[in-house]
C-alpha cells in the first residue's frame, strides 16, 4: 500500500495538527486524517492513500445526467464571453462524456479538442457523442500529451482528484501555450469558521460527504494558490442545484500562464482548538 505524506499543498511546509483521526471517519480510508498546516492554516488529509472510491466516477451513467449539460451550457458561455476569438487546441482535463468539450466546439468550431478521462466507459461515451473528440483515458499525473500544446485549458470540479495539488498546476502550465488561458472551477470550500468557532457536531457540517477530496482550500487560499502558477485575468461564480433544494455554489478562476512559479505571501489562519465535539459519527 502506497503512503504519501505530502506537506502542505498551500505553503510547502509539513507541520499538520490532526483536526480529526482517520479513525472518526466513516467513508475517508482509514488511515488518512484531516489535518491543519499550523503554518498556513489549510486543512487537507495527511497522510494521502491513494483511494479506490475515484470508481464512482466511473460508473456508466454518472456523466450521462442532463445536469452536466445544463451546467456546462453556462460555463462555455462565460469562456466565450471572455475569450471571444478563436481557439485553436483545447484541453479539458476530467472530461467525462465530453459535455463541454461539445459545448466549447459551437463557441470555437475550428478548434481541437481533447479530453482526459481515467474512466474508459466515458471516454467511449465522449467519443460516440462526438467523434472529432480526441479522448485520453488517463489522469493528469499520466498523461502523455506534449507540453506547450494548448491555447485553452480547463478544469471543472476535478482537482481535488489530483494526487499532488501542486505538481497537478505545474503539469497543467507545461501543457498551455505561452499565450493560453486555463479555466479552473471548484464547488467545495471550506468556511474558515468552522473549525475556529464552532461545535461540529457532525463531519459533514464541515467536510461533506465527498471521500475523494484530498485540500479543503478557501476561497482566499485558492486563489493564493493558483497565482503562484498563474496570473489571475477573470472570476465566475455559479449557482446551481444538483440535488434539489440544495443551494451549490461553483467559483471559477480564468488564468494566464506565468513564466516561473512566483512567491506570494500566505497569511496564516491556523487557530488552536480544542473543542471539536463528534457526537454522531
Amino acid at each position: 500500500m502506497k503512503v504519501y505524506k505530502q506537506p502542505c499543498a498551500l505553503c510547502g511546509v509539513n507541520n499538520p495538527e490532526i483536526l480529526f483521526p482517520a479513525s472518526f471517519k466513516r467513508k475517508i480510508n482509514k488511515h488518512e486524517n484531516i489535518v491543519i498546516c499550523k503554518n498556513c492554516g489549510l486543512v487537507y488529509k495527511y497522510p494521502i492513500v491513494p483511494e479506490s472510491e475515484i470508481v464512482h466516477y466511473m460508473t456508466v451513467g454518472h456523466w450521462k445526467s442532463a445536469y452536466f449539460d445544463k451546467k456546462l451550457t453556462g460555463t462555455a458561455d462565460f469562456i466565450y464571453k471572455k475569450l471571444p476569438h478563436e481557439r485553436q487546441s483545447i484541453l479539458d482535463i476530467g472530461a467525462a462524456a465530453g459535455h463541454l468539450l461539445n459545448h466549447l466546439a459551437k463557441k470555437y468550431p475550428n478548434a481541437k479538442l481533447t479530453g482526459i478521462e481515467p474512466s474508459k466507459h466515458a471516454c467511449n461515451e465522449a467519443k460516440a457523442l462526438n467523434s472529432k473528440v480526441n479522448m485520453v483515458t488517463a489522469t493528469i499525473e499520466t498523461t502523455t500529451l506534449p507540453k506547450n500544446s494548448f491555447d485553452l485549458i480547463t478544469a471543472i470540479g476535478v482537482d481535488y482528484l489530483f494526487l499532488d495539488h501542486v505538481k497537478g498546476l505545474l503539469k497543467i502550465n507545461e501543457l498551455l501555450r505561452t499565450d493560453g488561458v486555463f479555466y479552473i472551477e471548484r464547488n467545495v470550500f471550506l468556511n474558515s469558521k468552522a473549525y475556529v468557532s464552532t461545535v461540529i457536531d457532525n463531519r459533514d457540517d464541515l467536510f461533506g460527504m465527498n471521500s475523494m477530496m484530498k485540500n479543503w482550500f478557501t476561497i482566499d487560499q485558492m486563489t493564493l494558490h493558483l497565482s503562484r502558477f498563474f496570473e489571475i485575468i477573470g472570476k465566475n461564480s455559479v449557482i446551481s442545484n444538483i440535488i434539489k433544494g440544495h443551494k451549490n455554489i461553483h467559483y471559477g478562476w480564468l488564468c494566464k500562464k506565468r513564466a516561473k512559479q512566483i512567491n506570494v505571501t500566505i497569511p496564516n489562519k491556523y487557530k488552536e482548538n480544542k473543542t471539536y465535539v463528534l457526537t454522531r459519527l
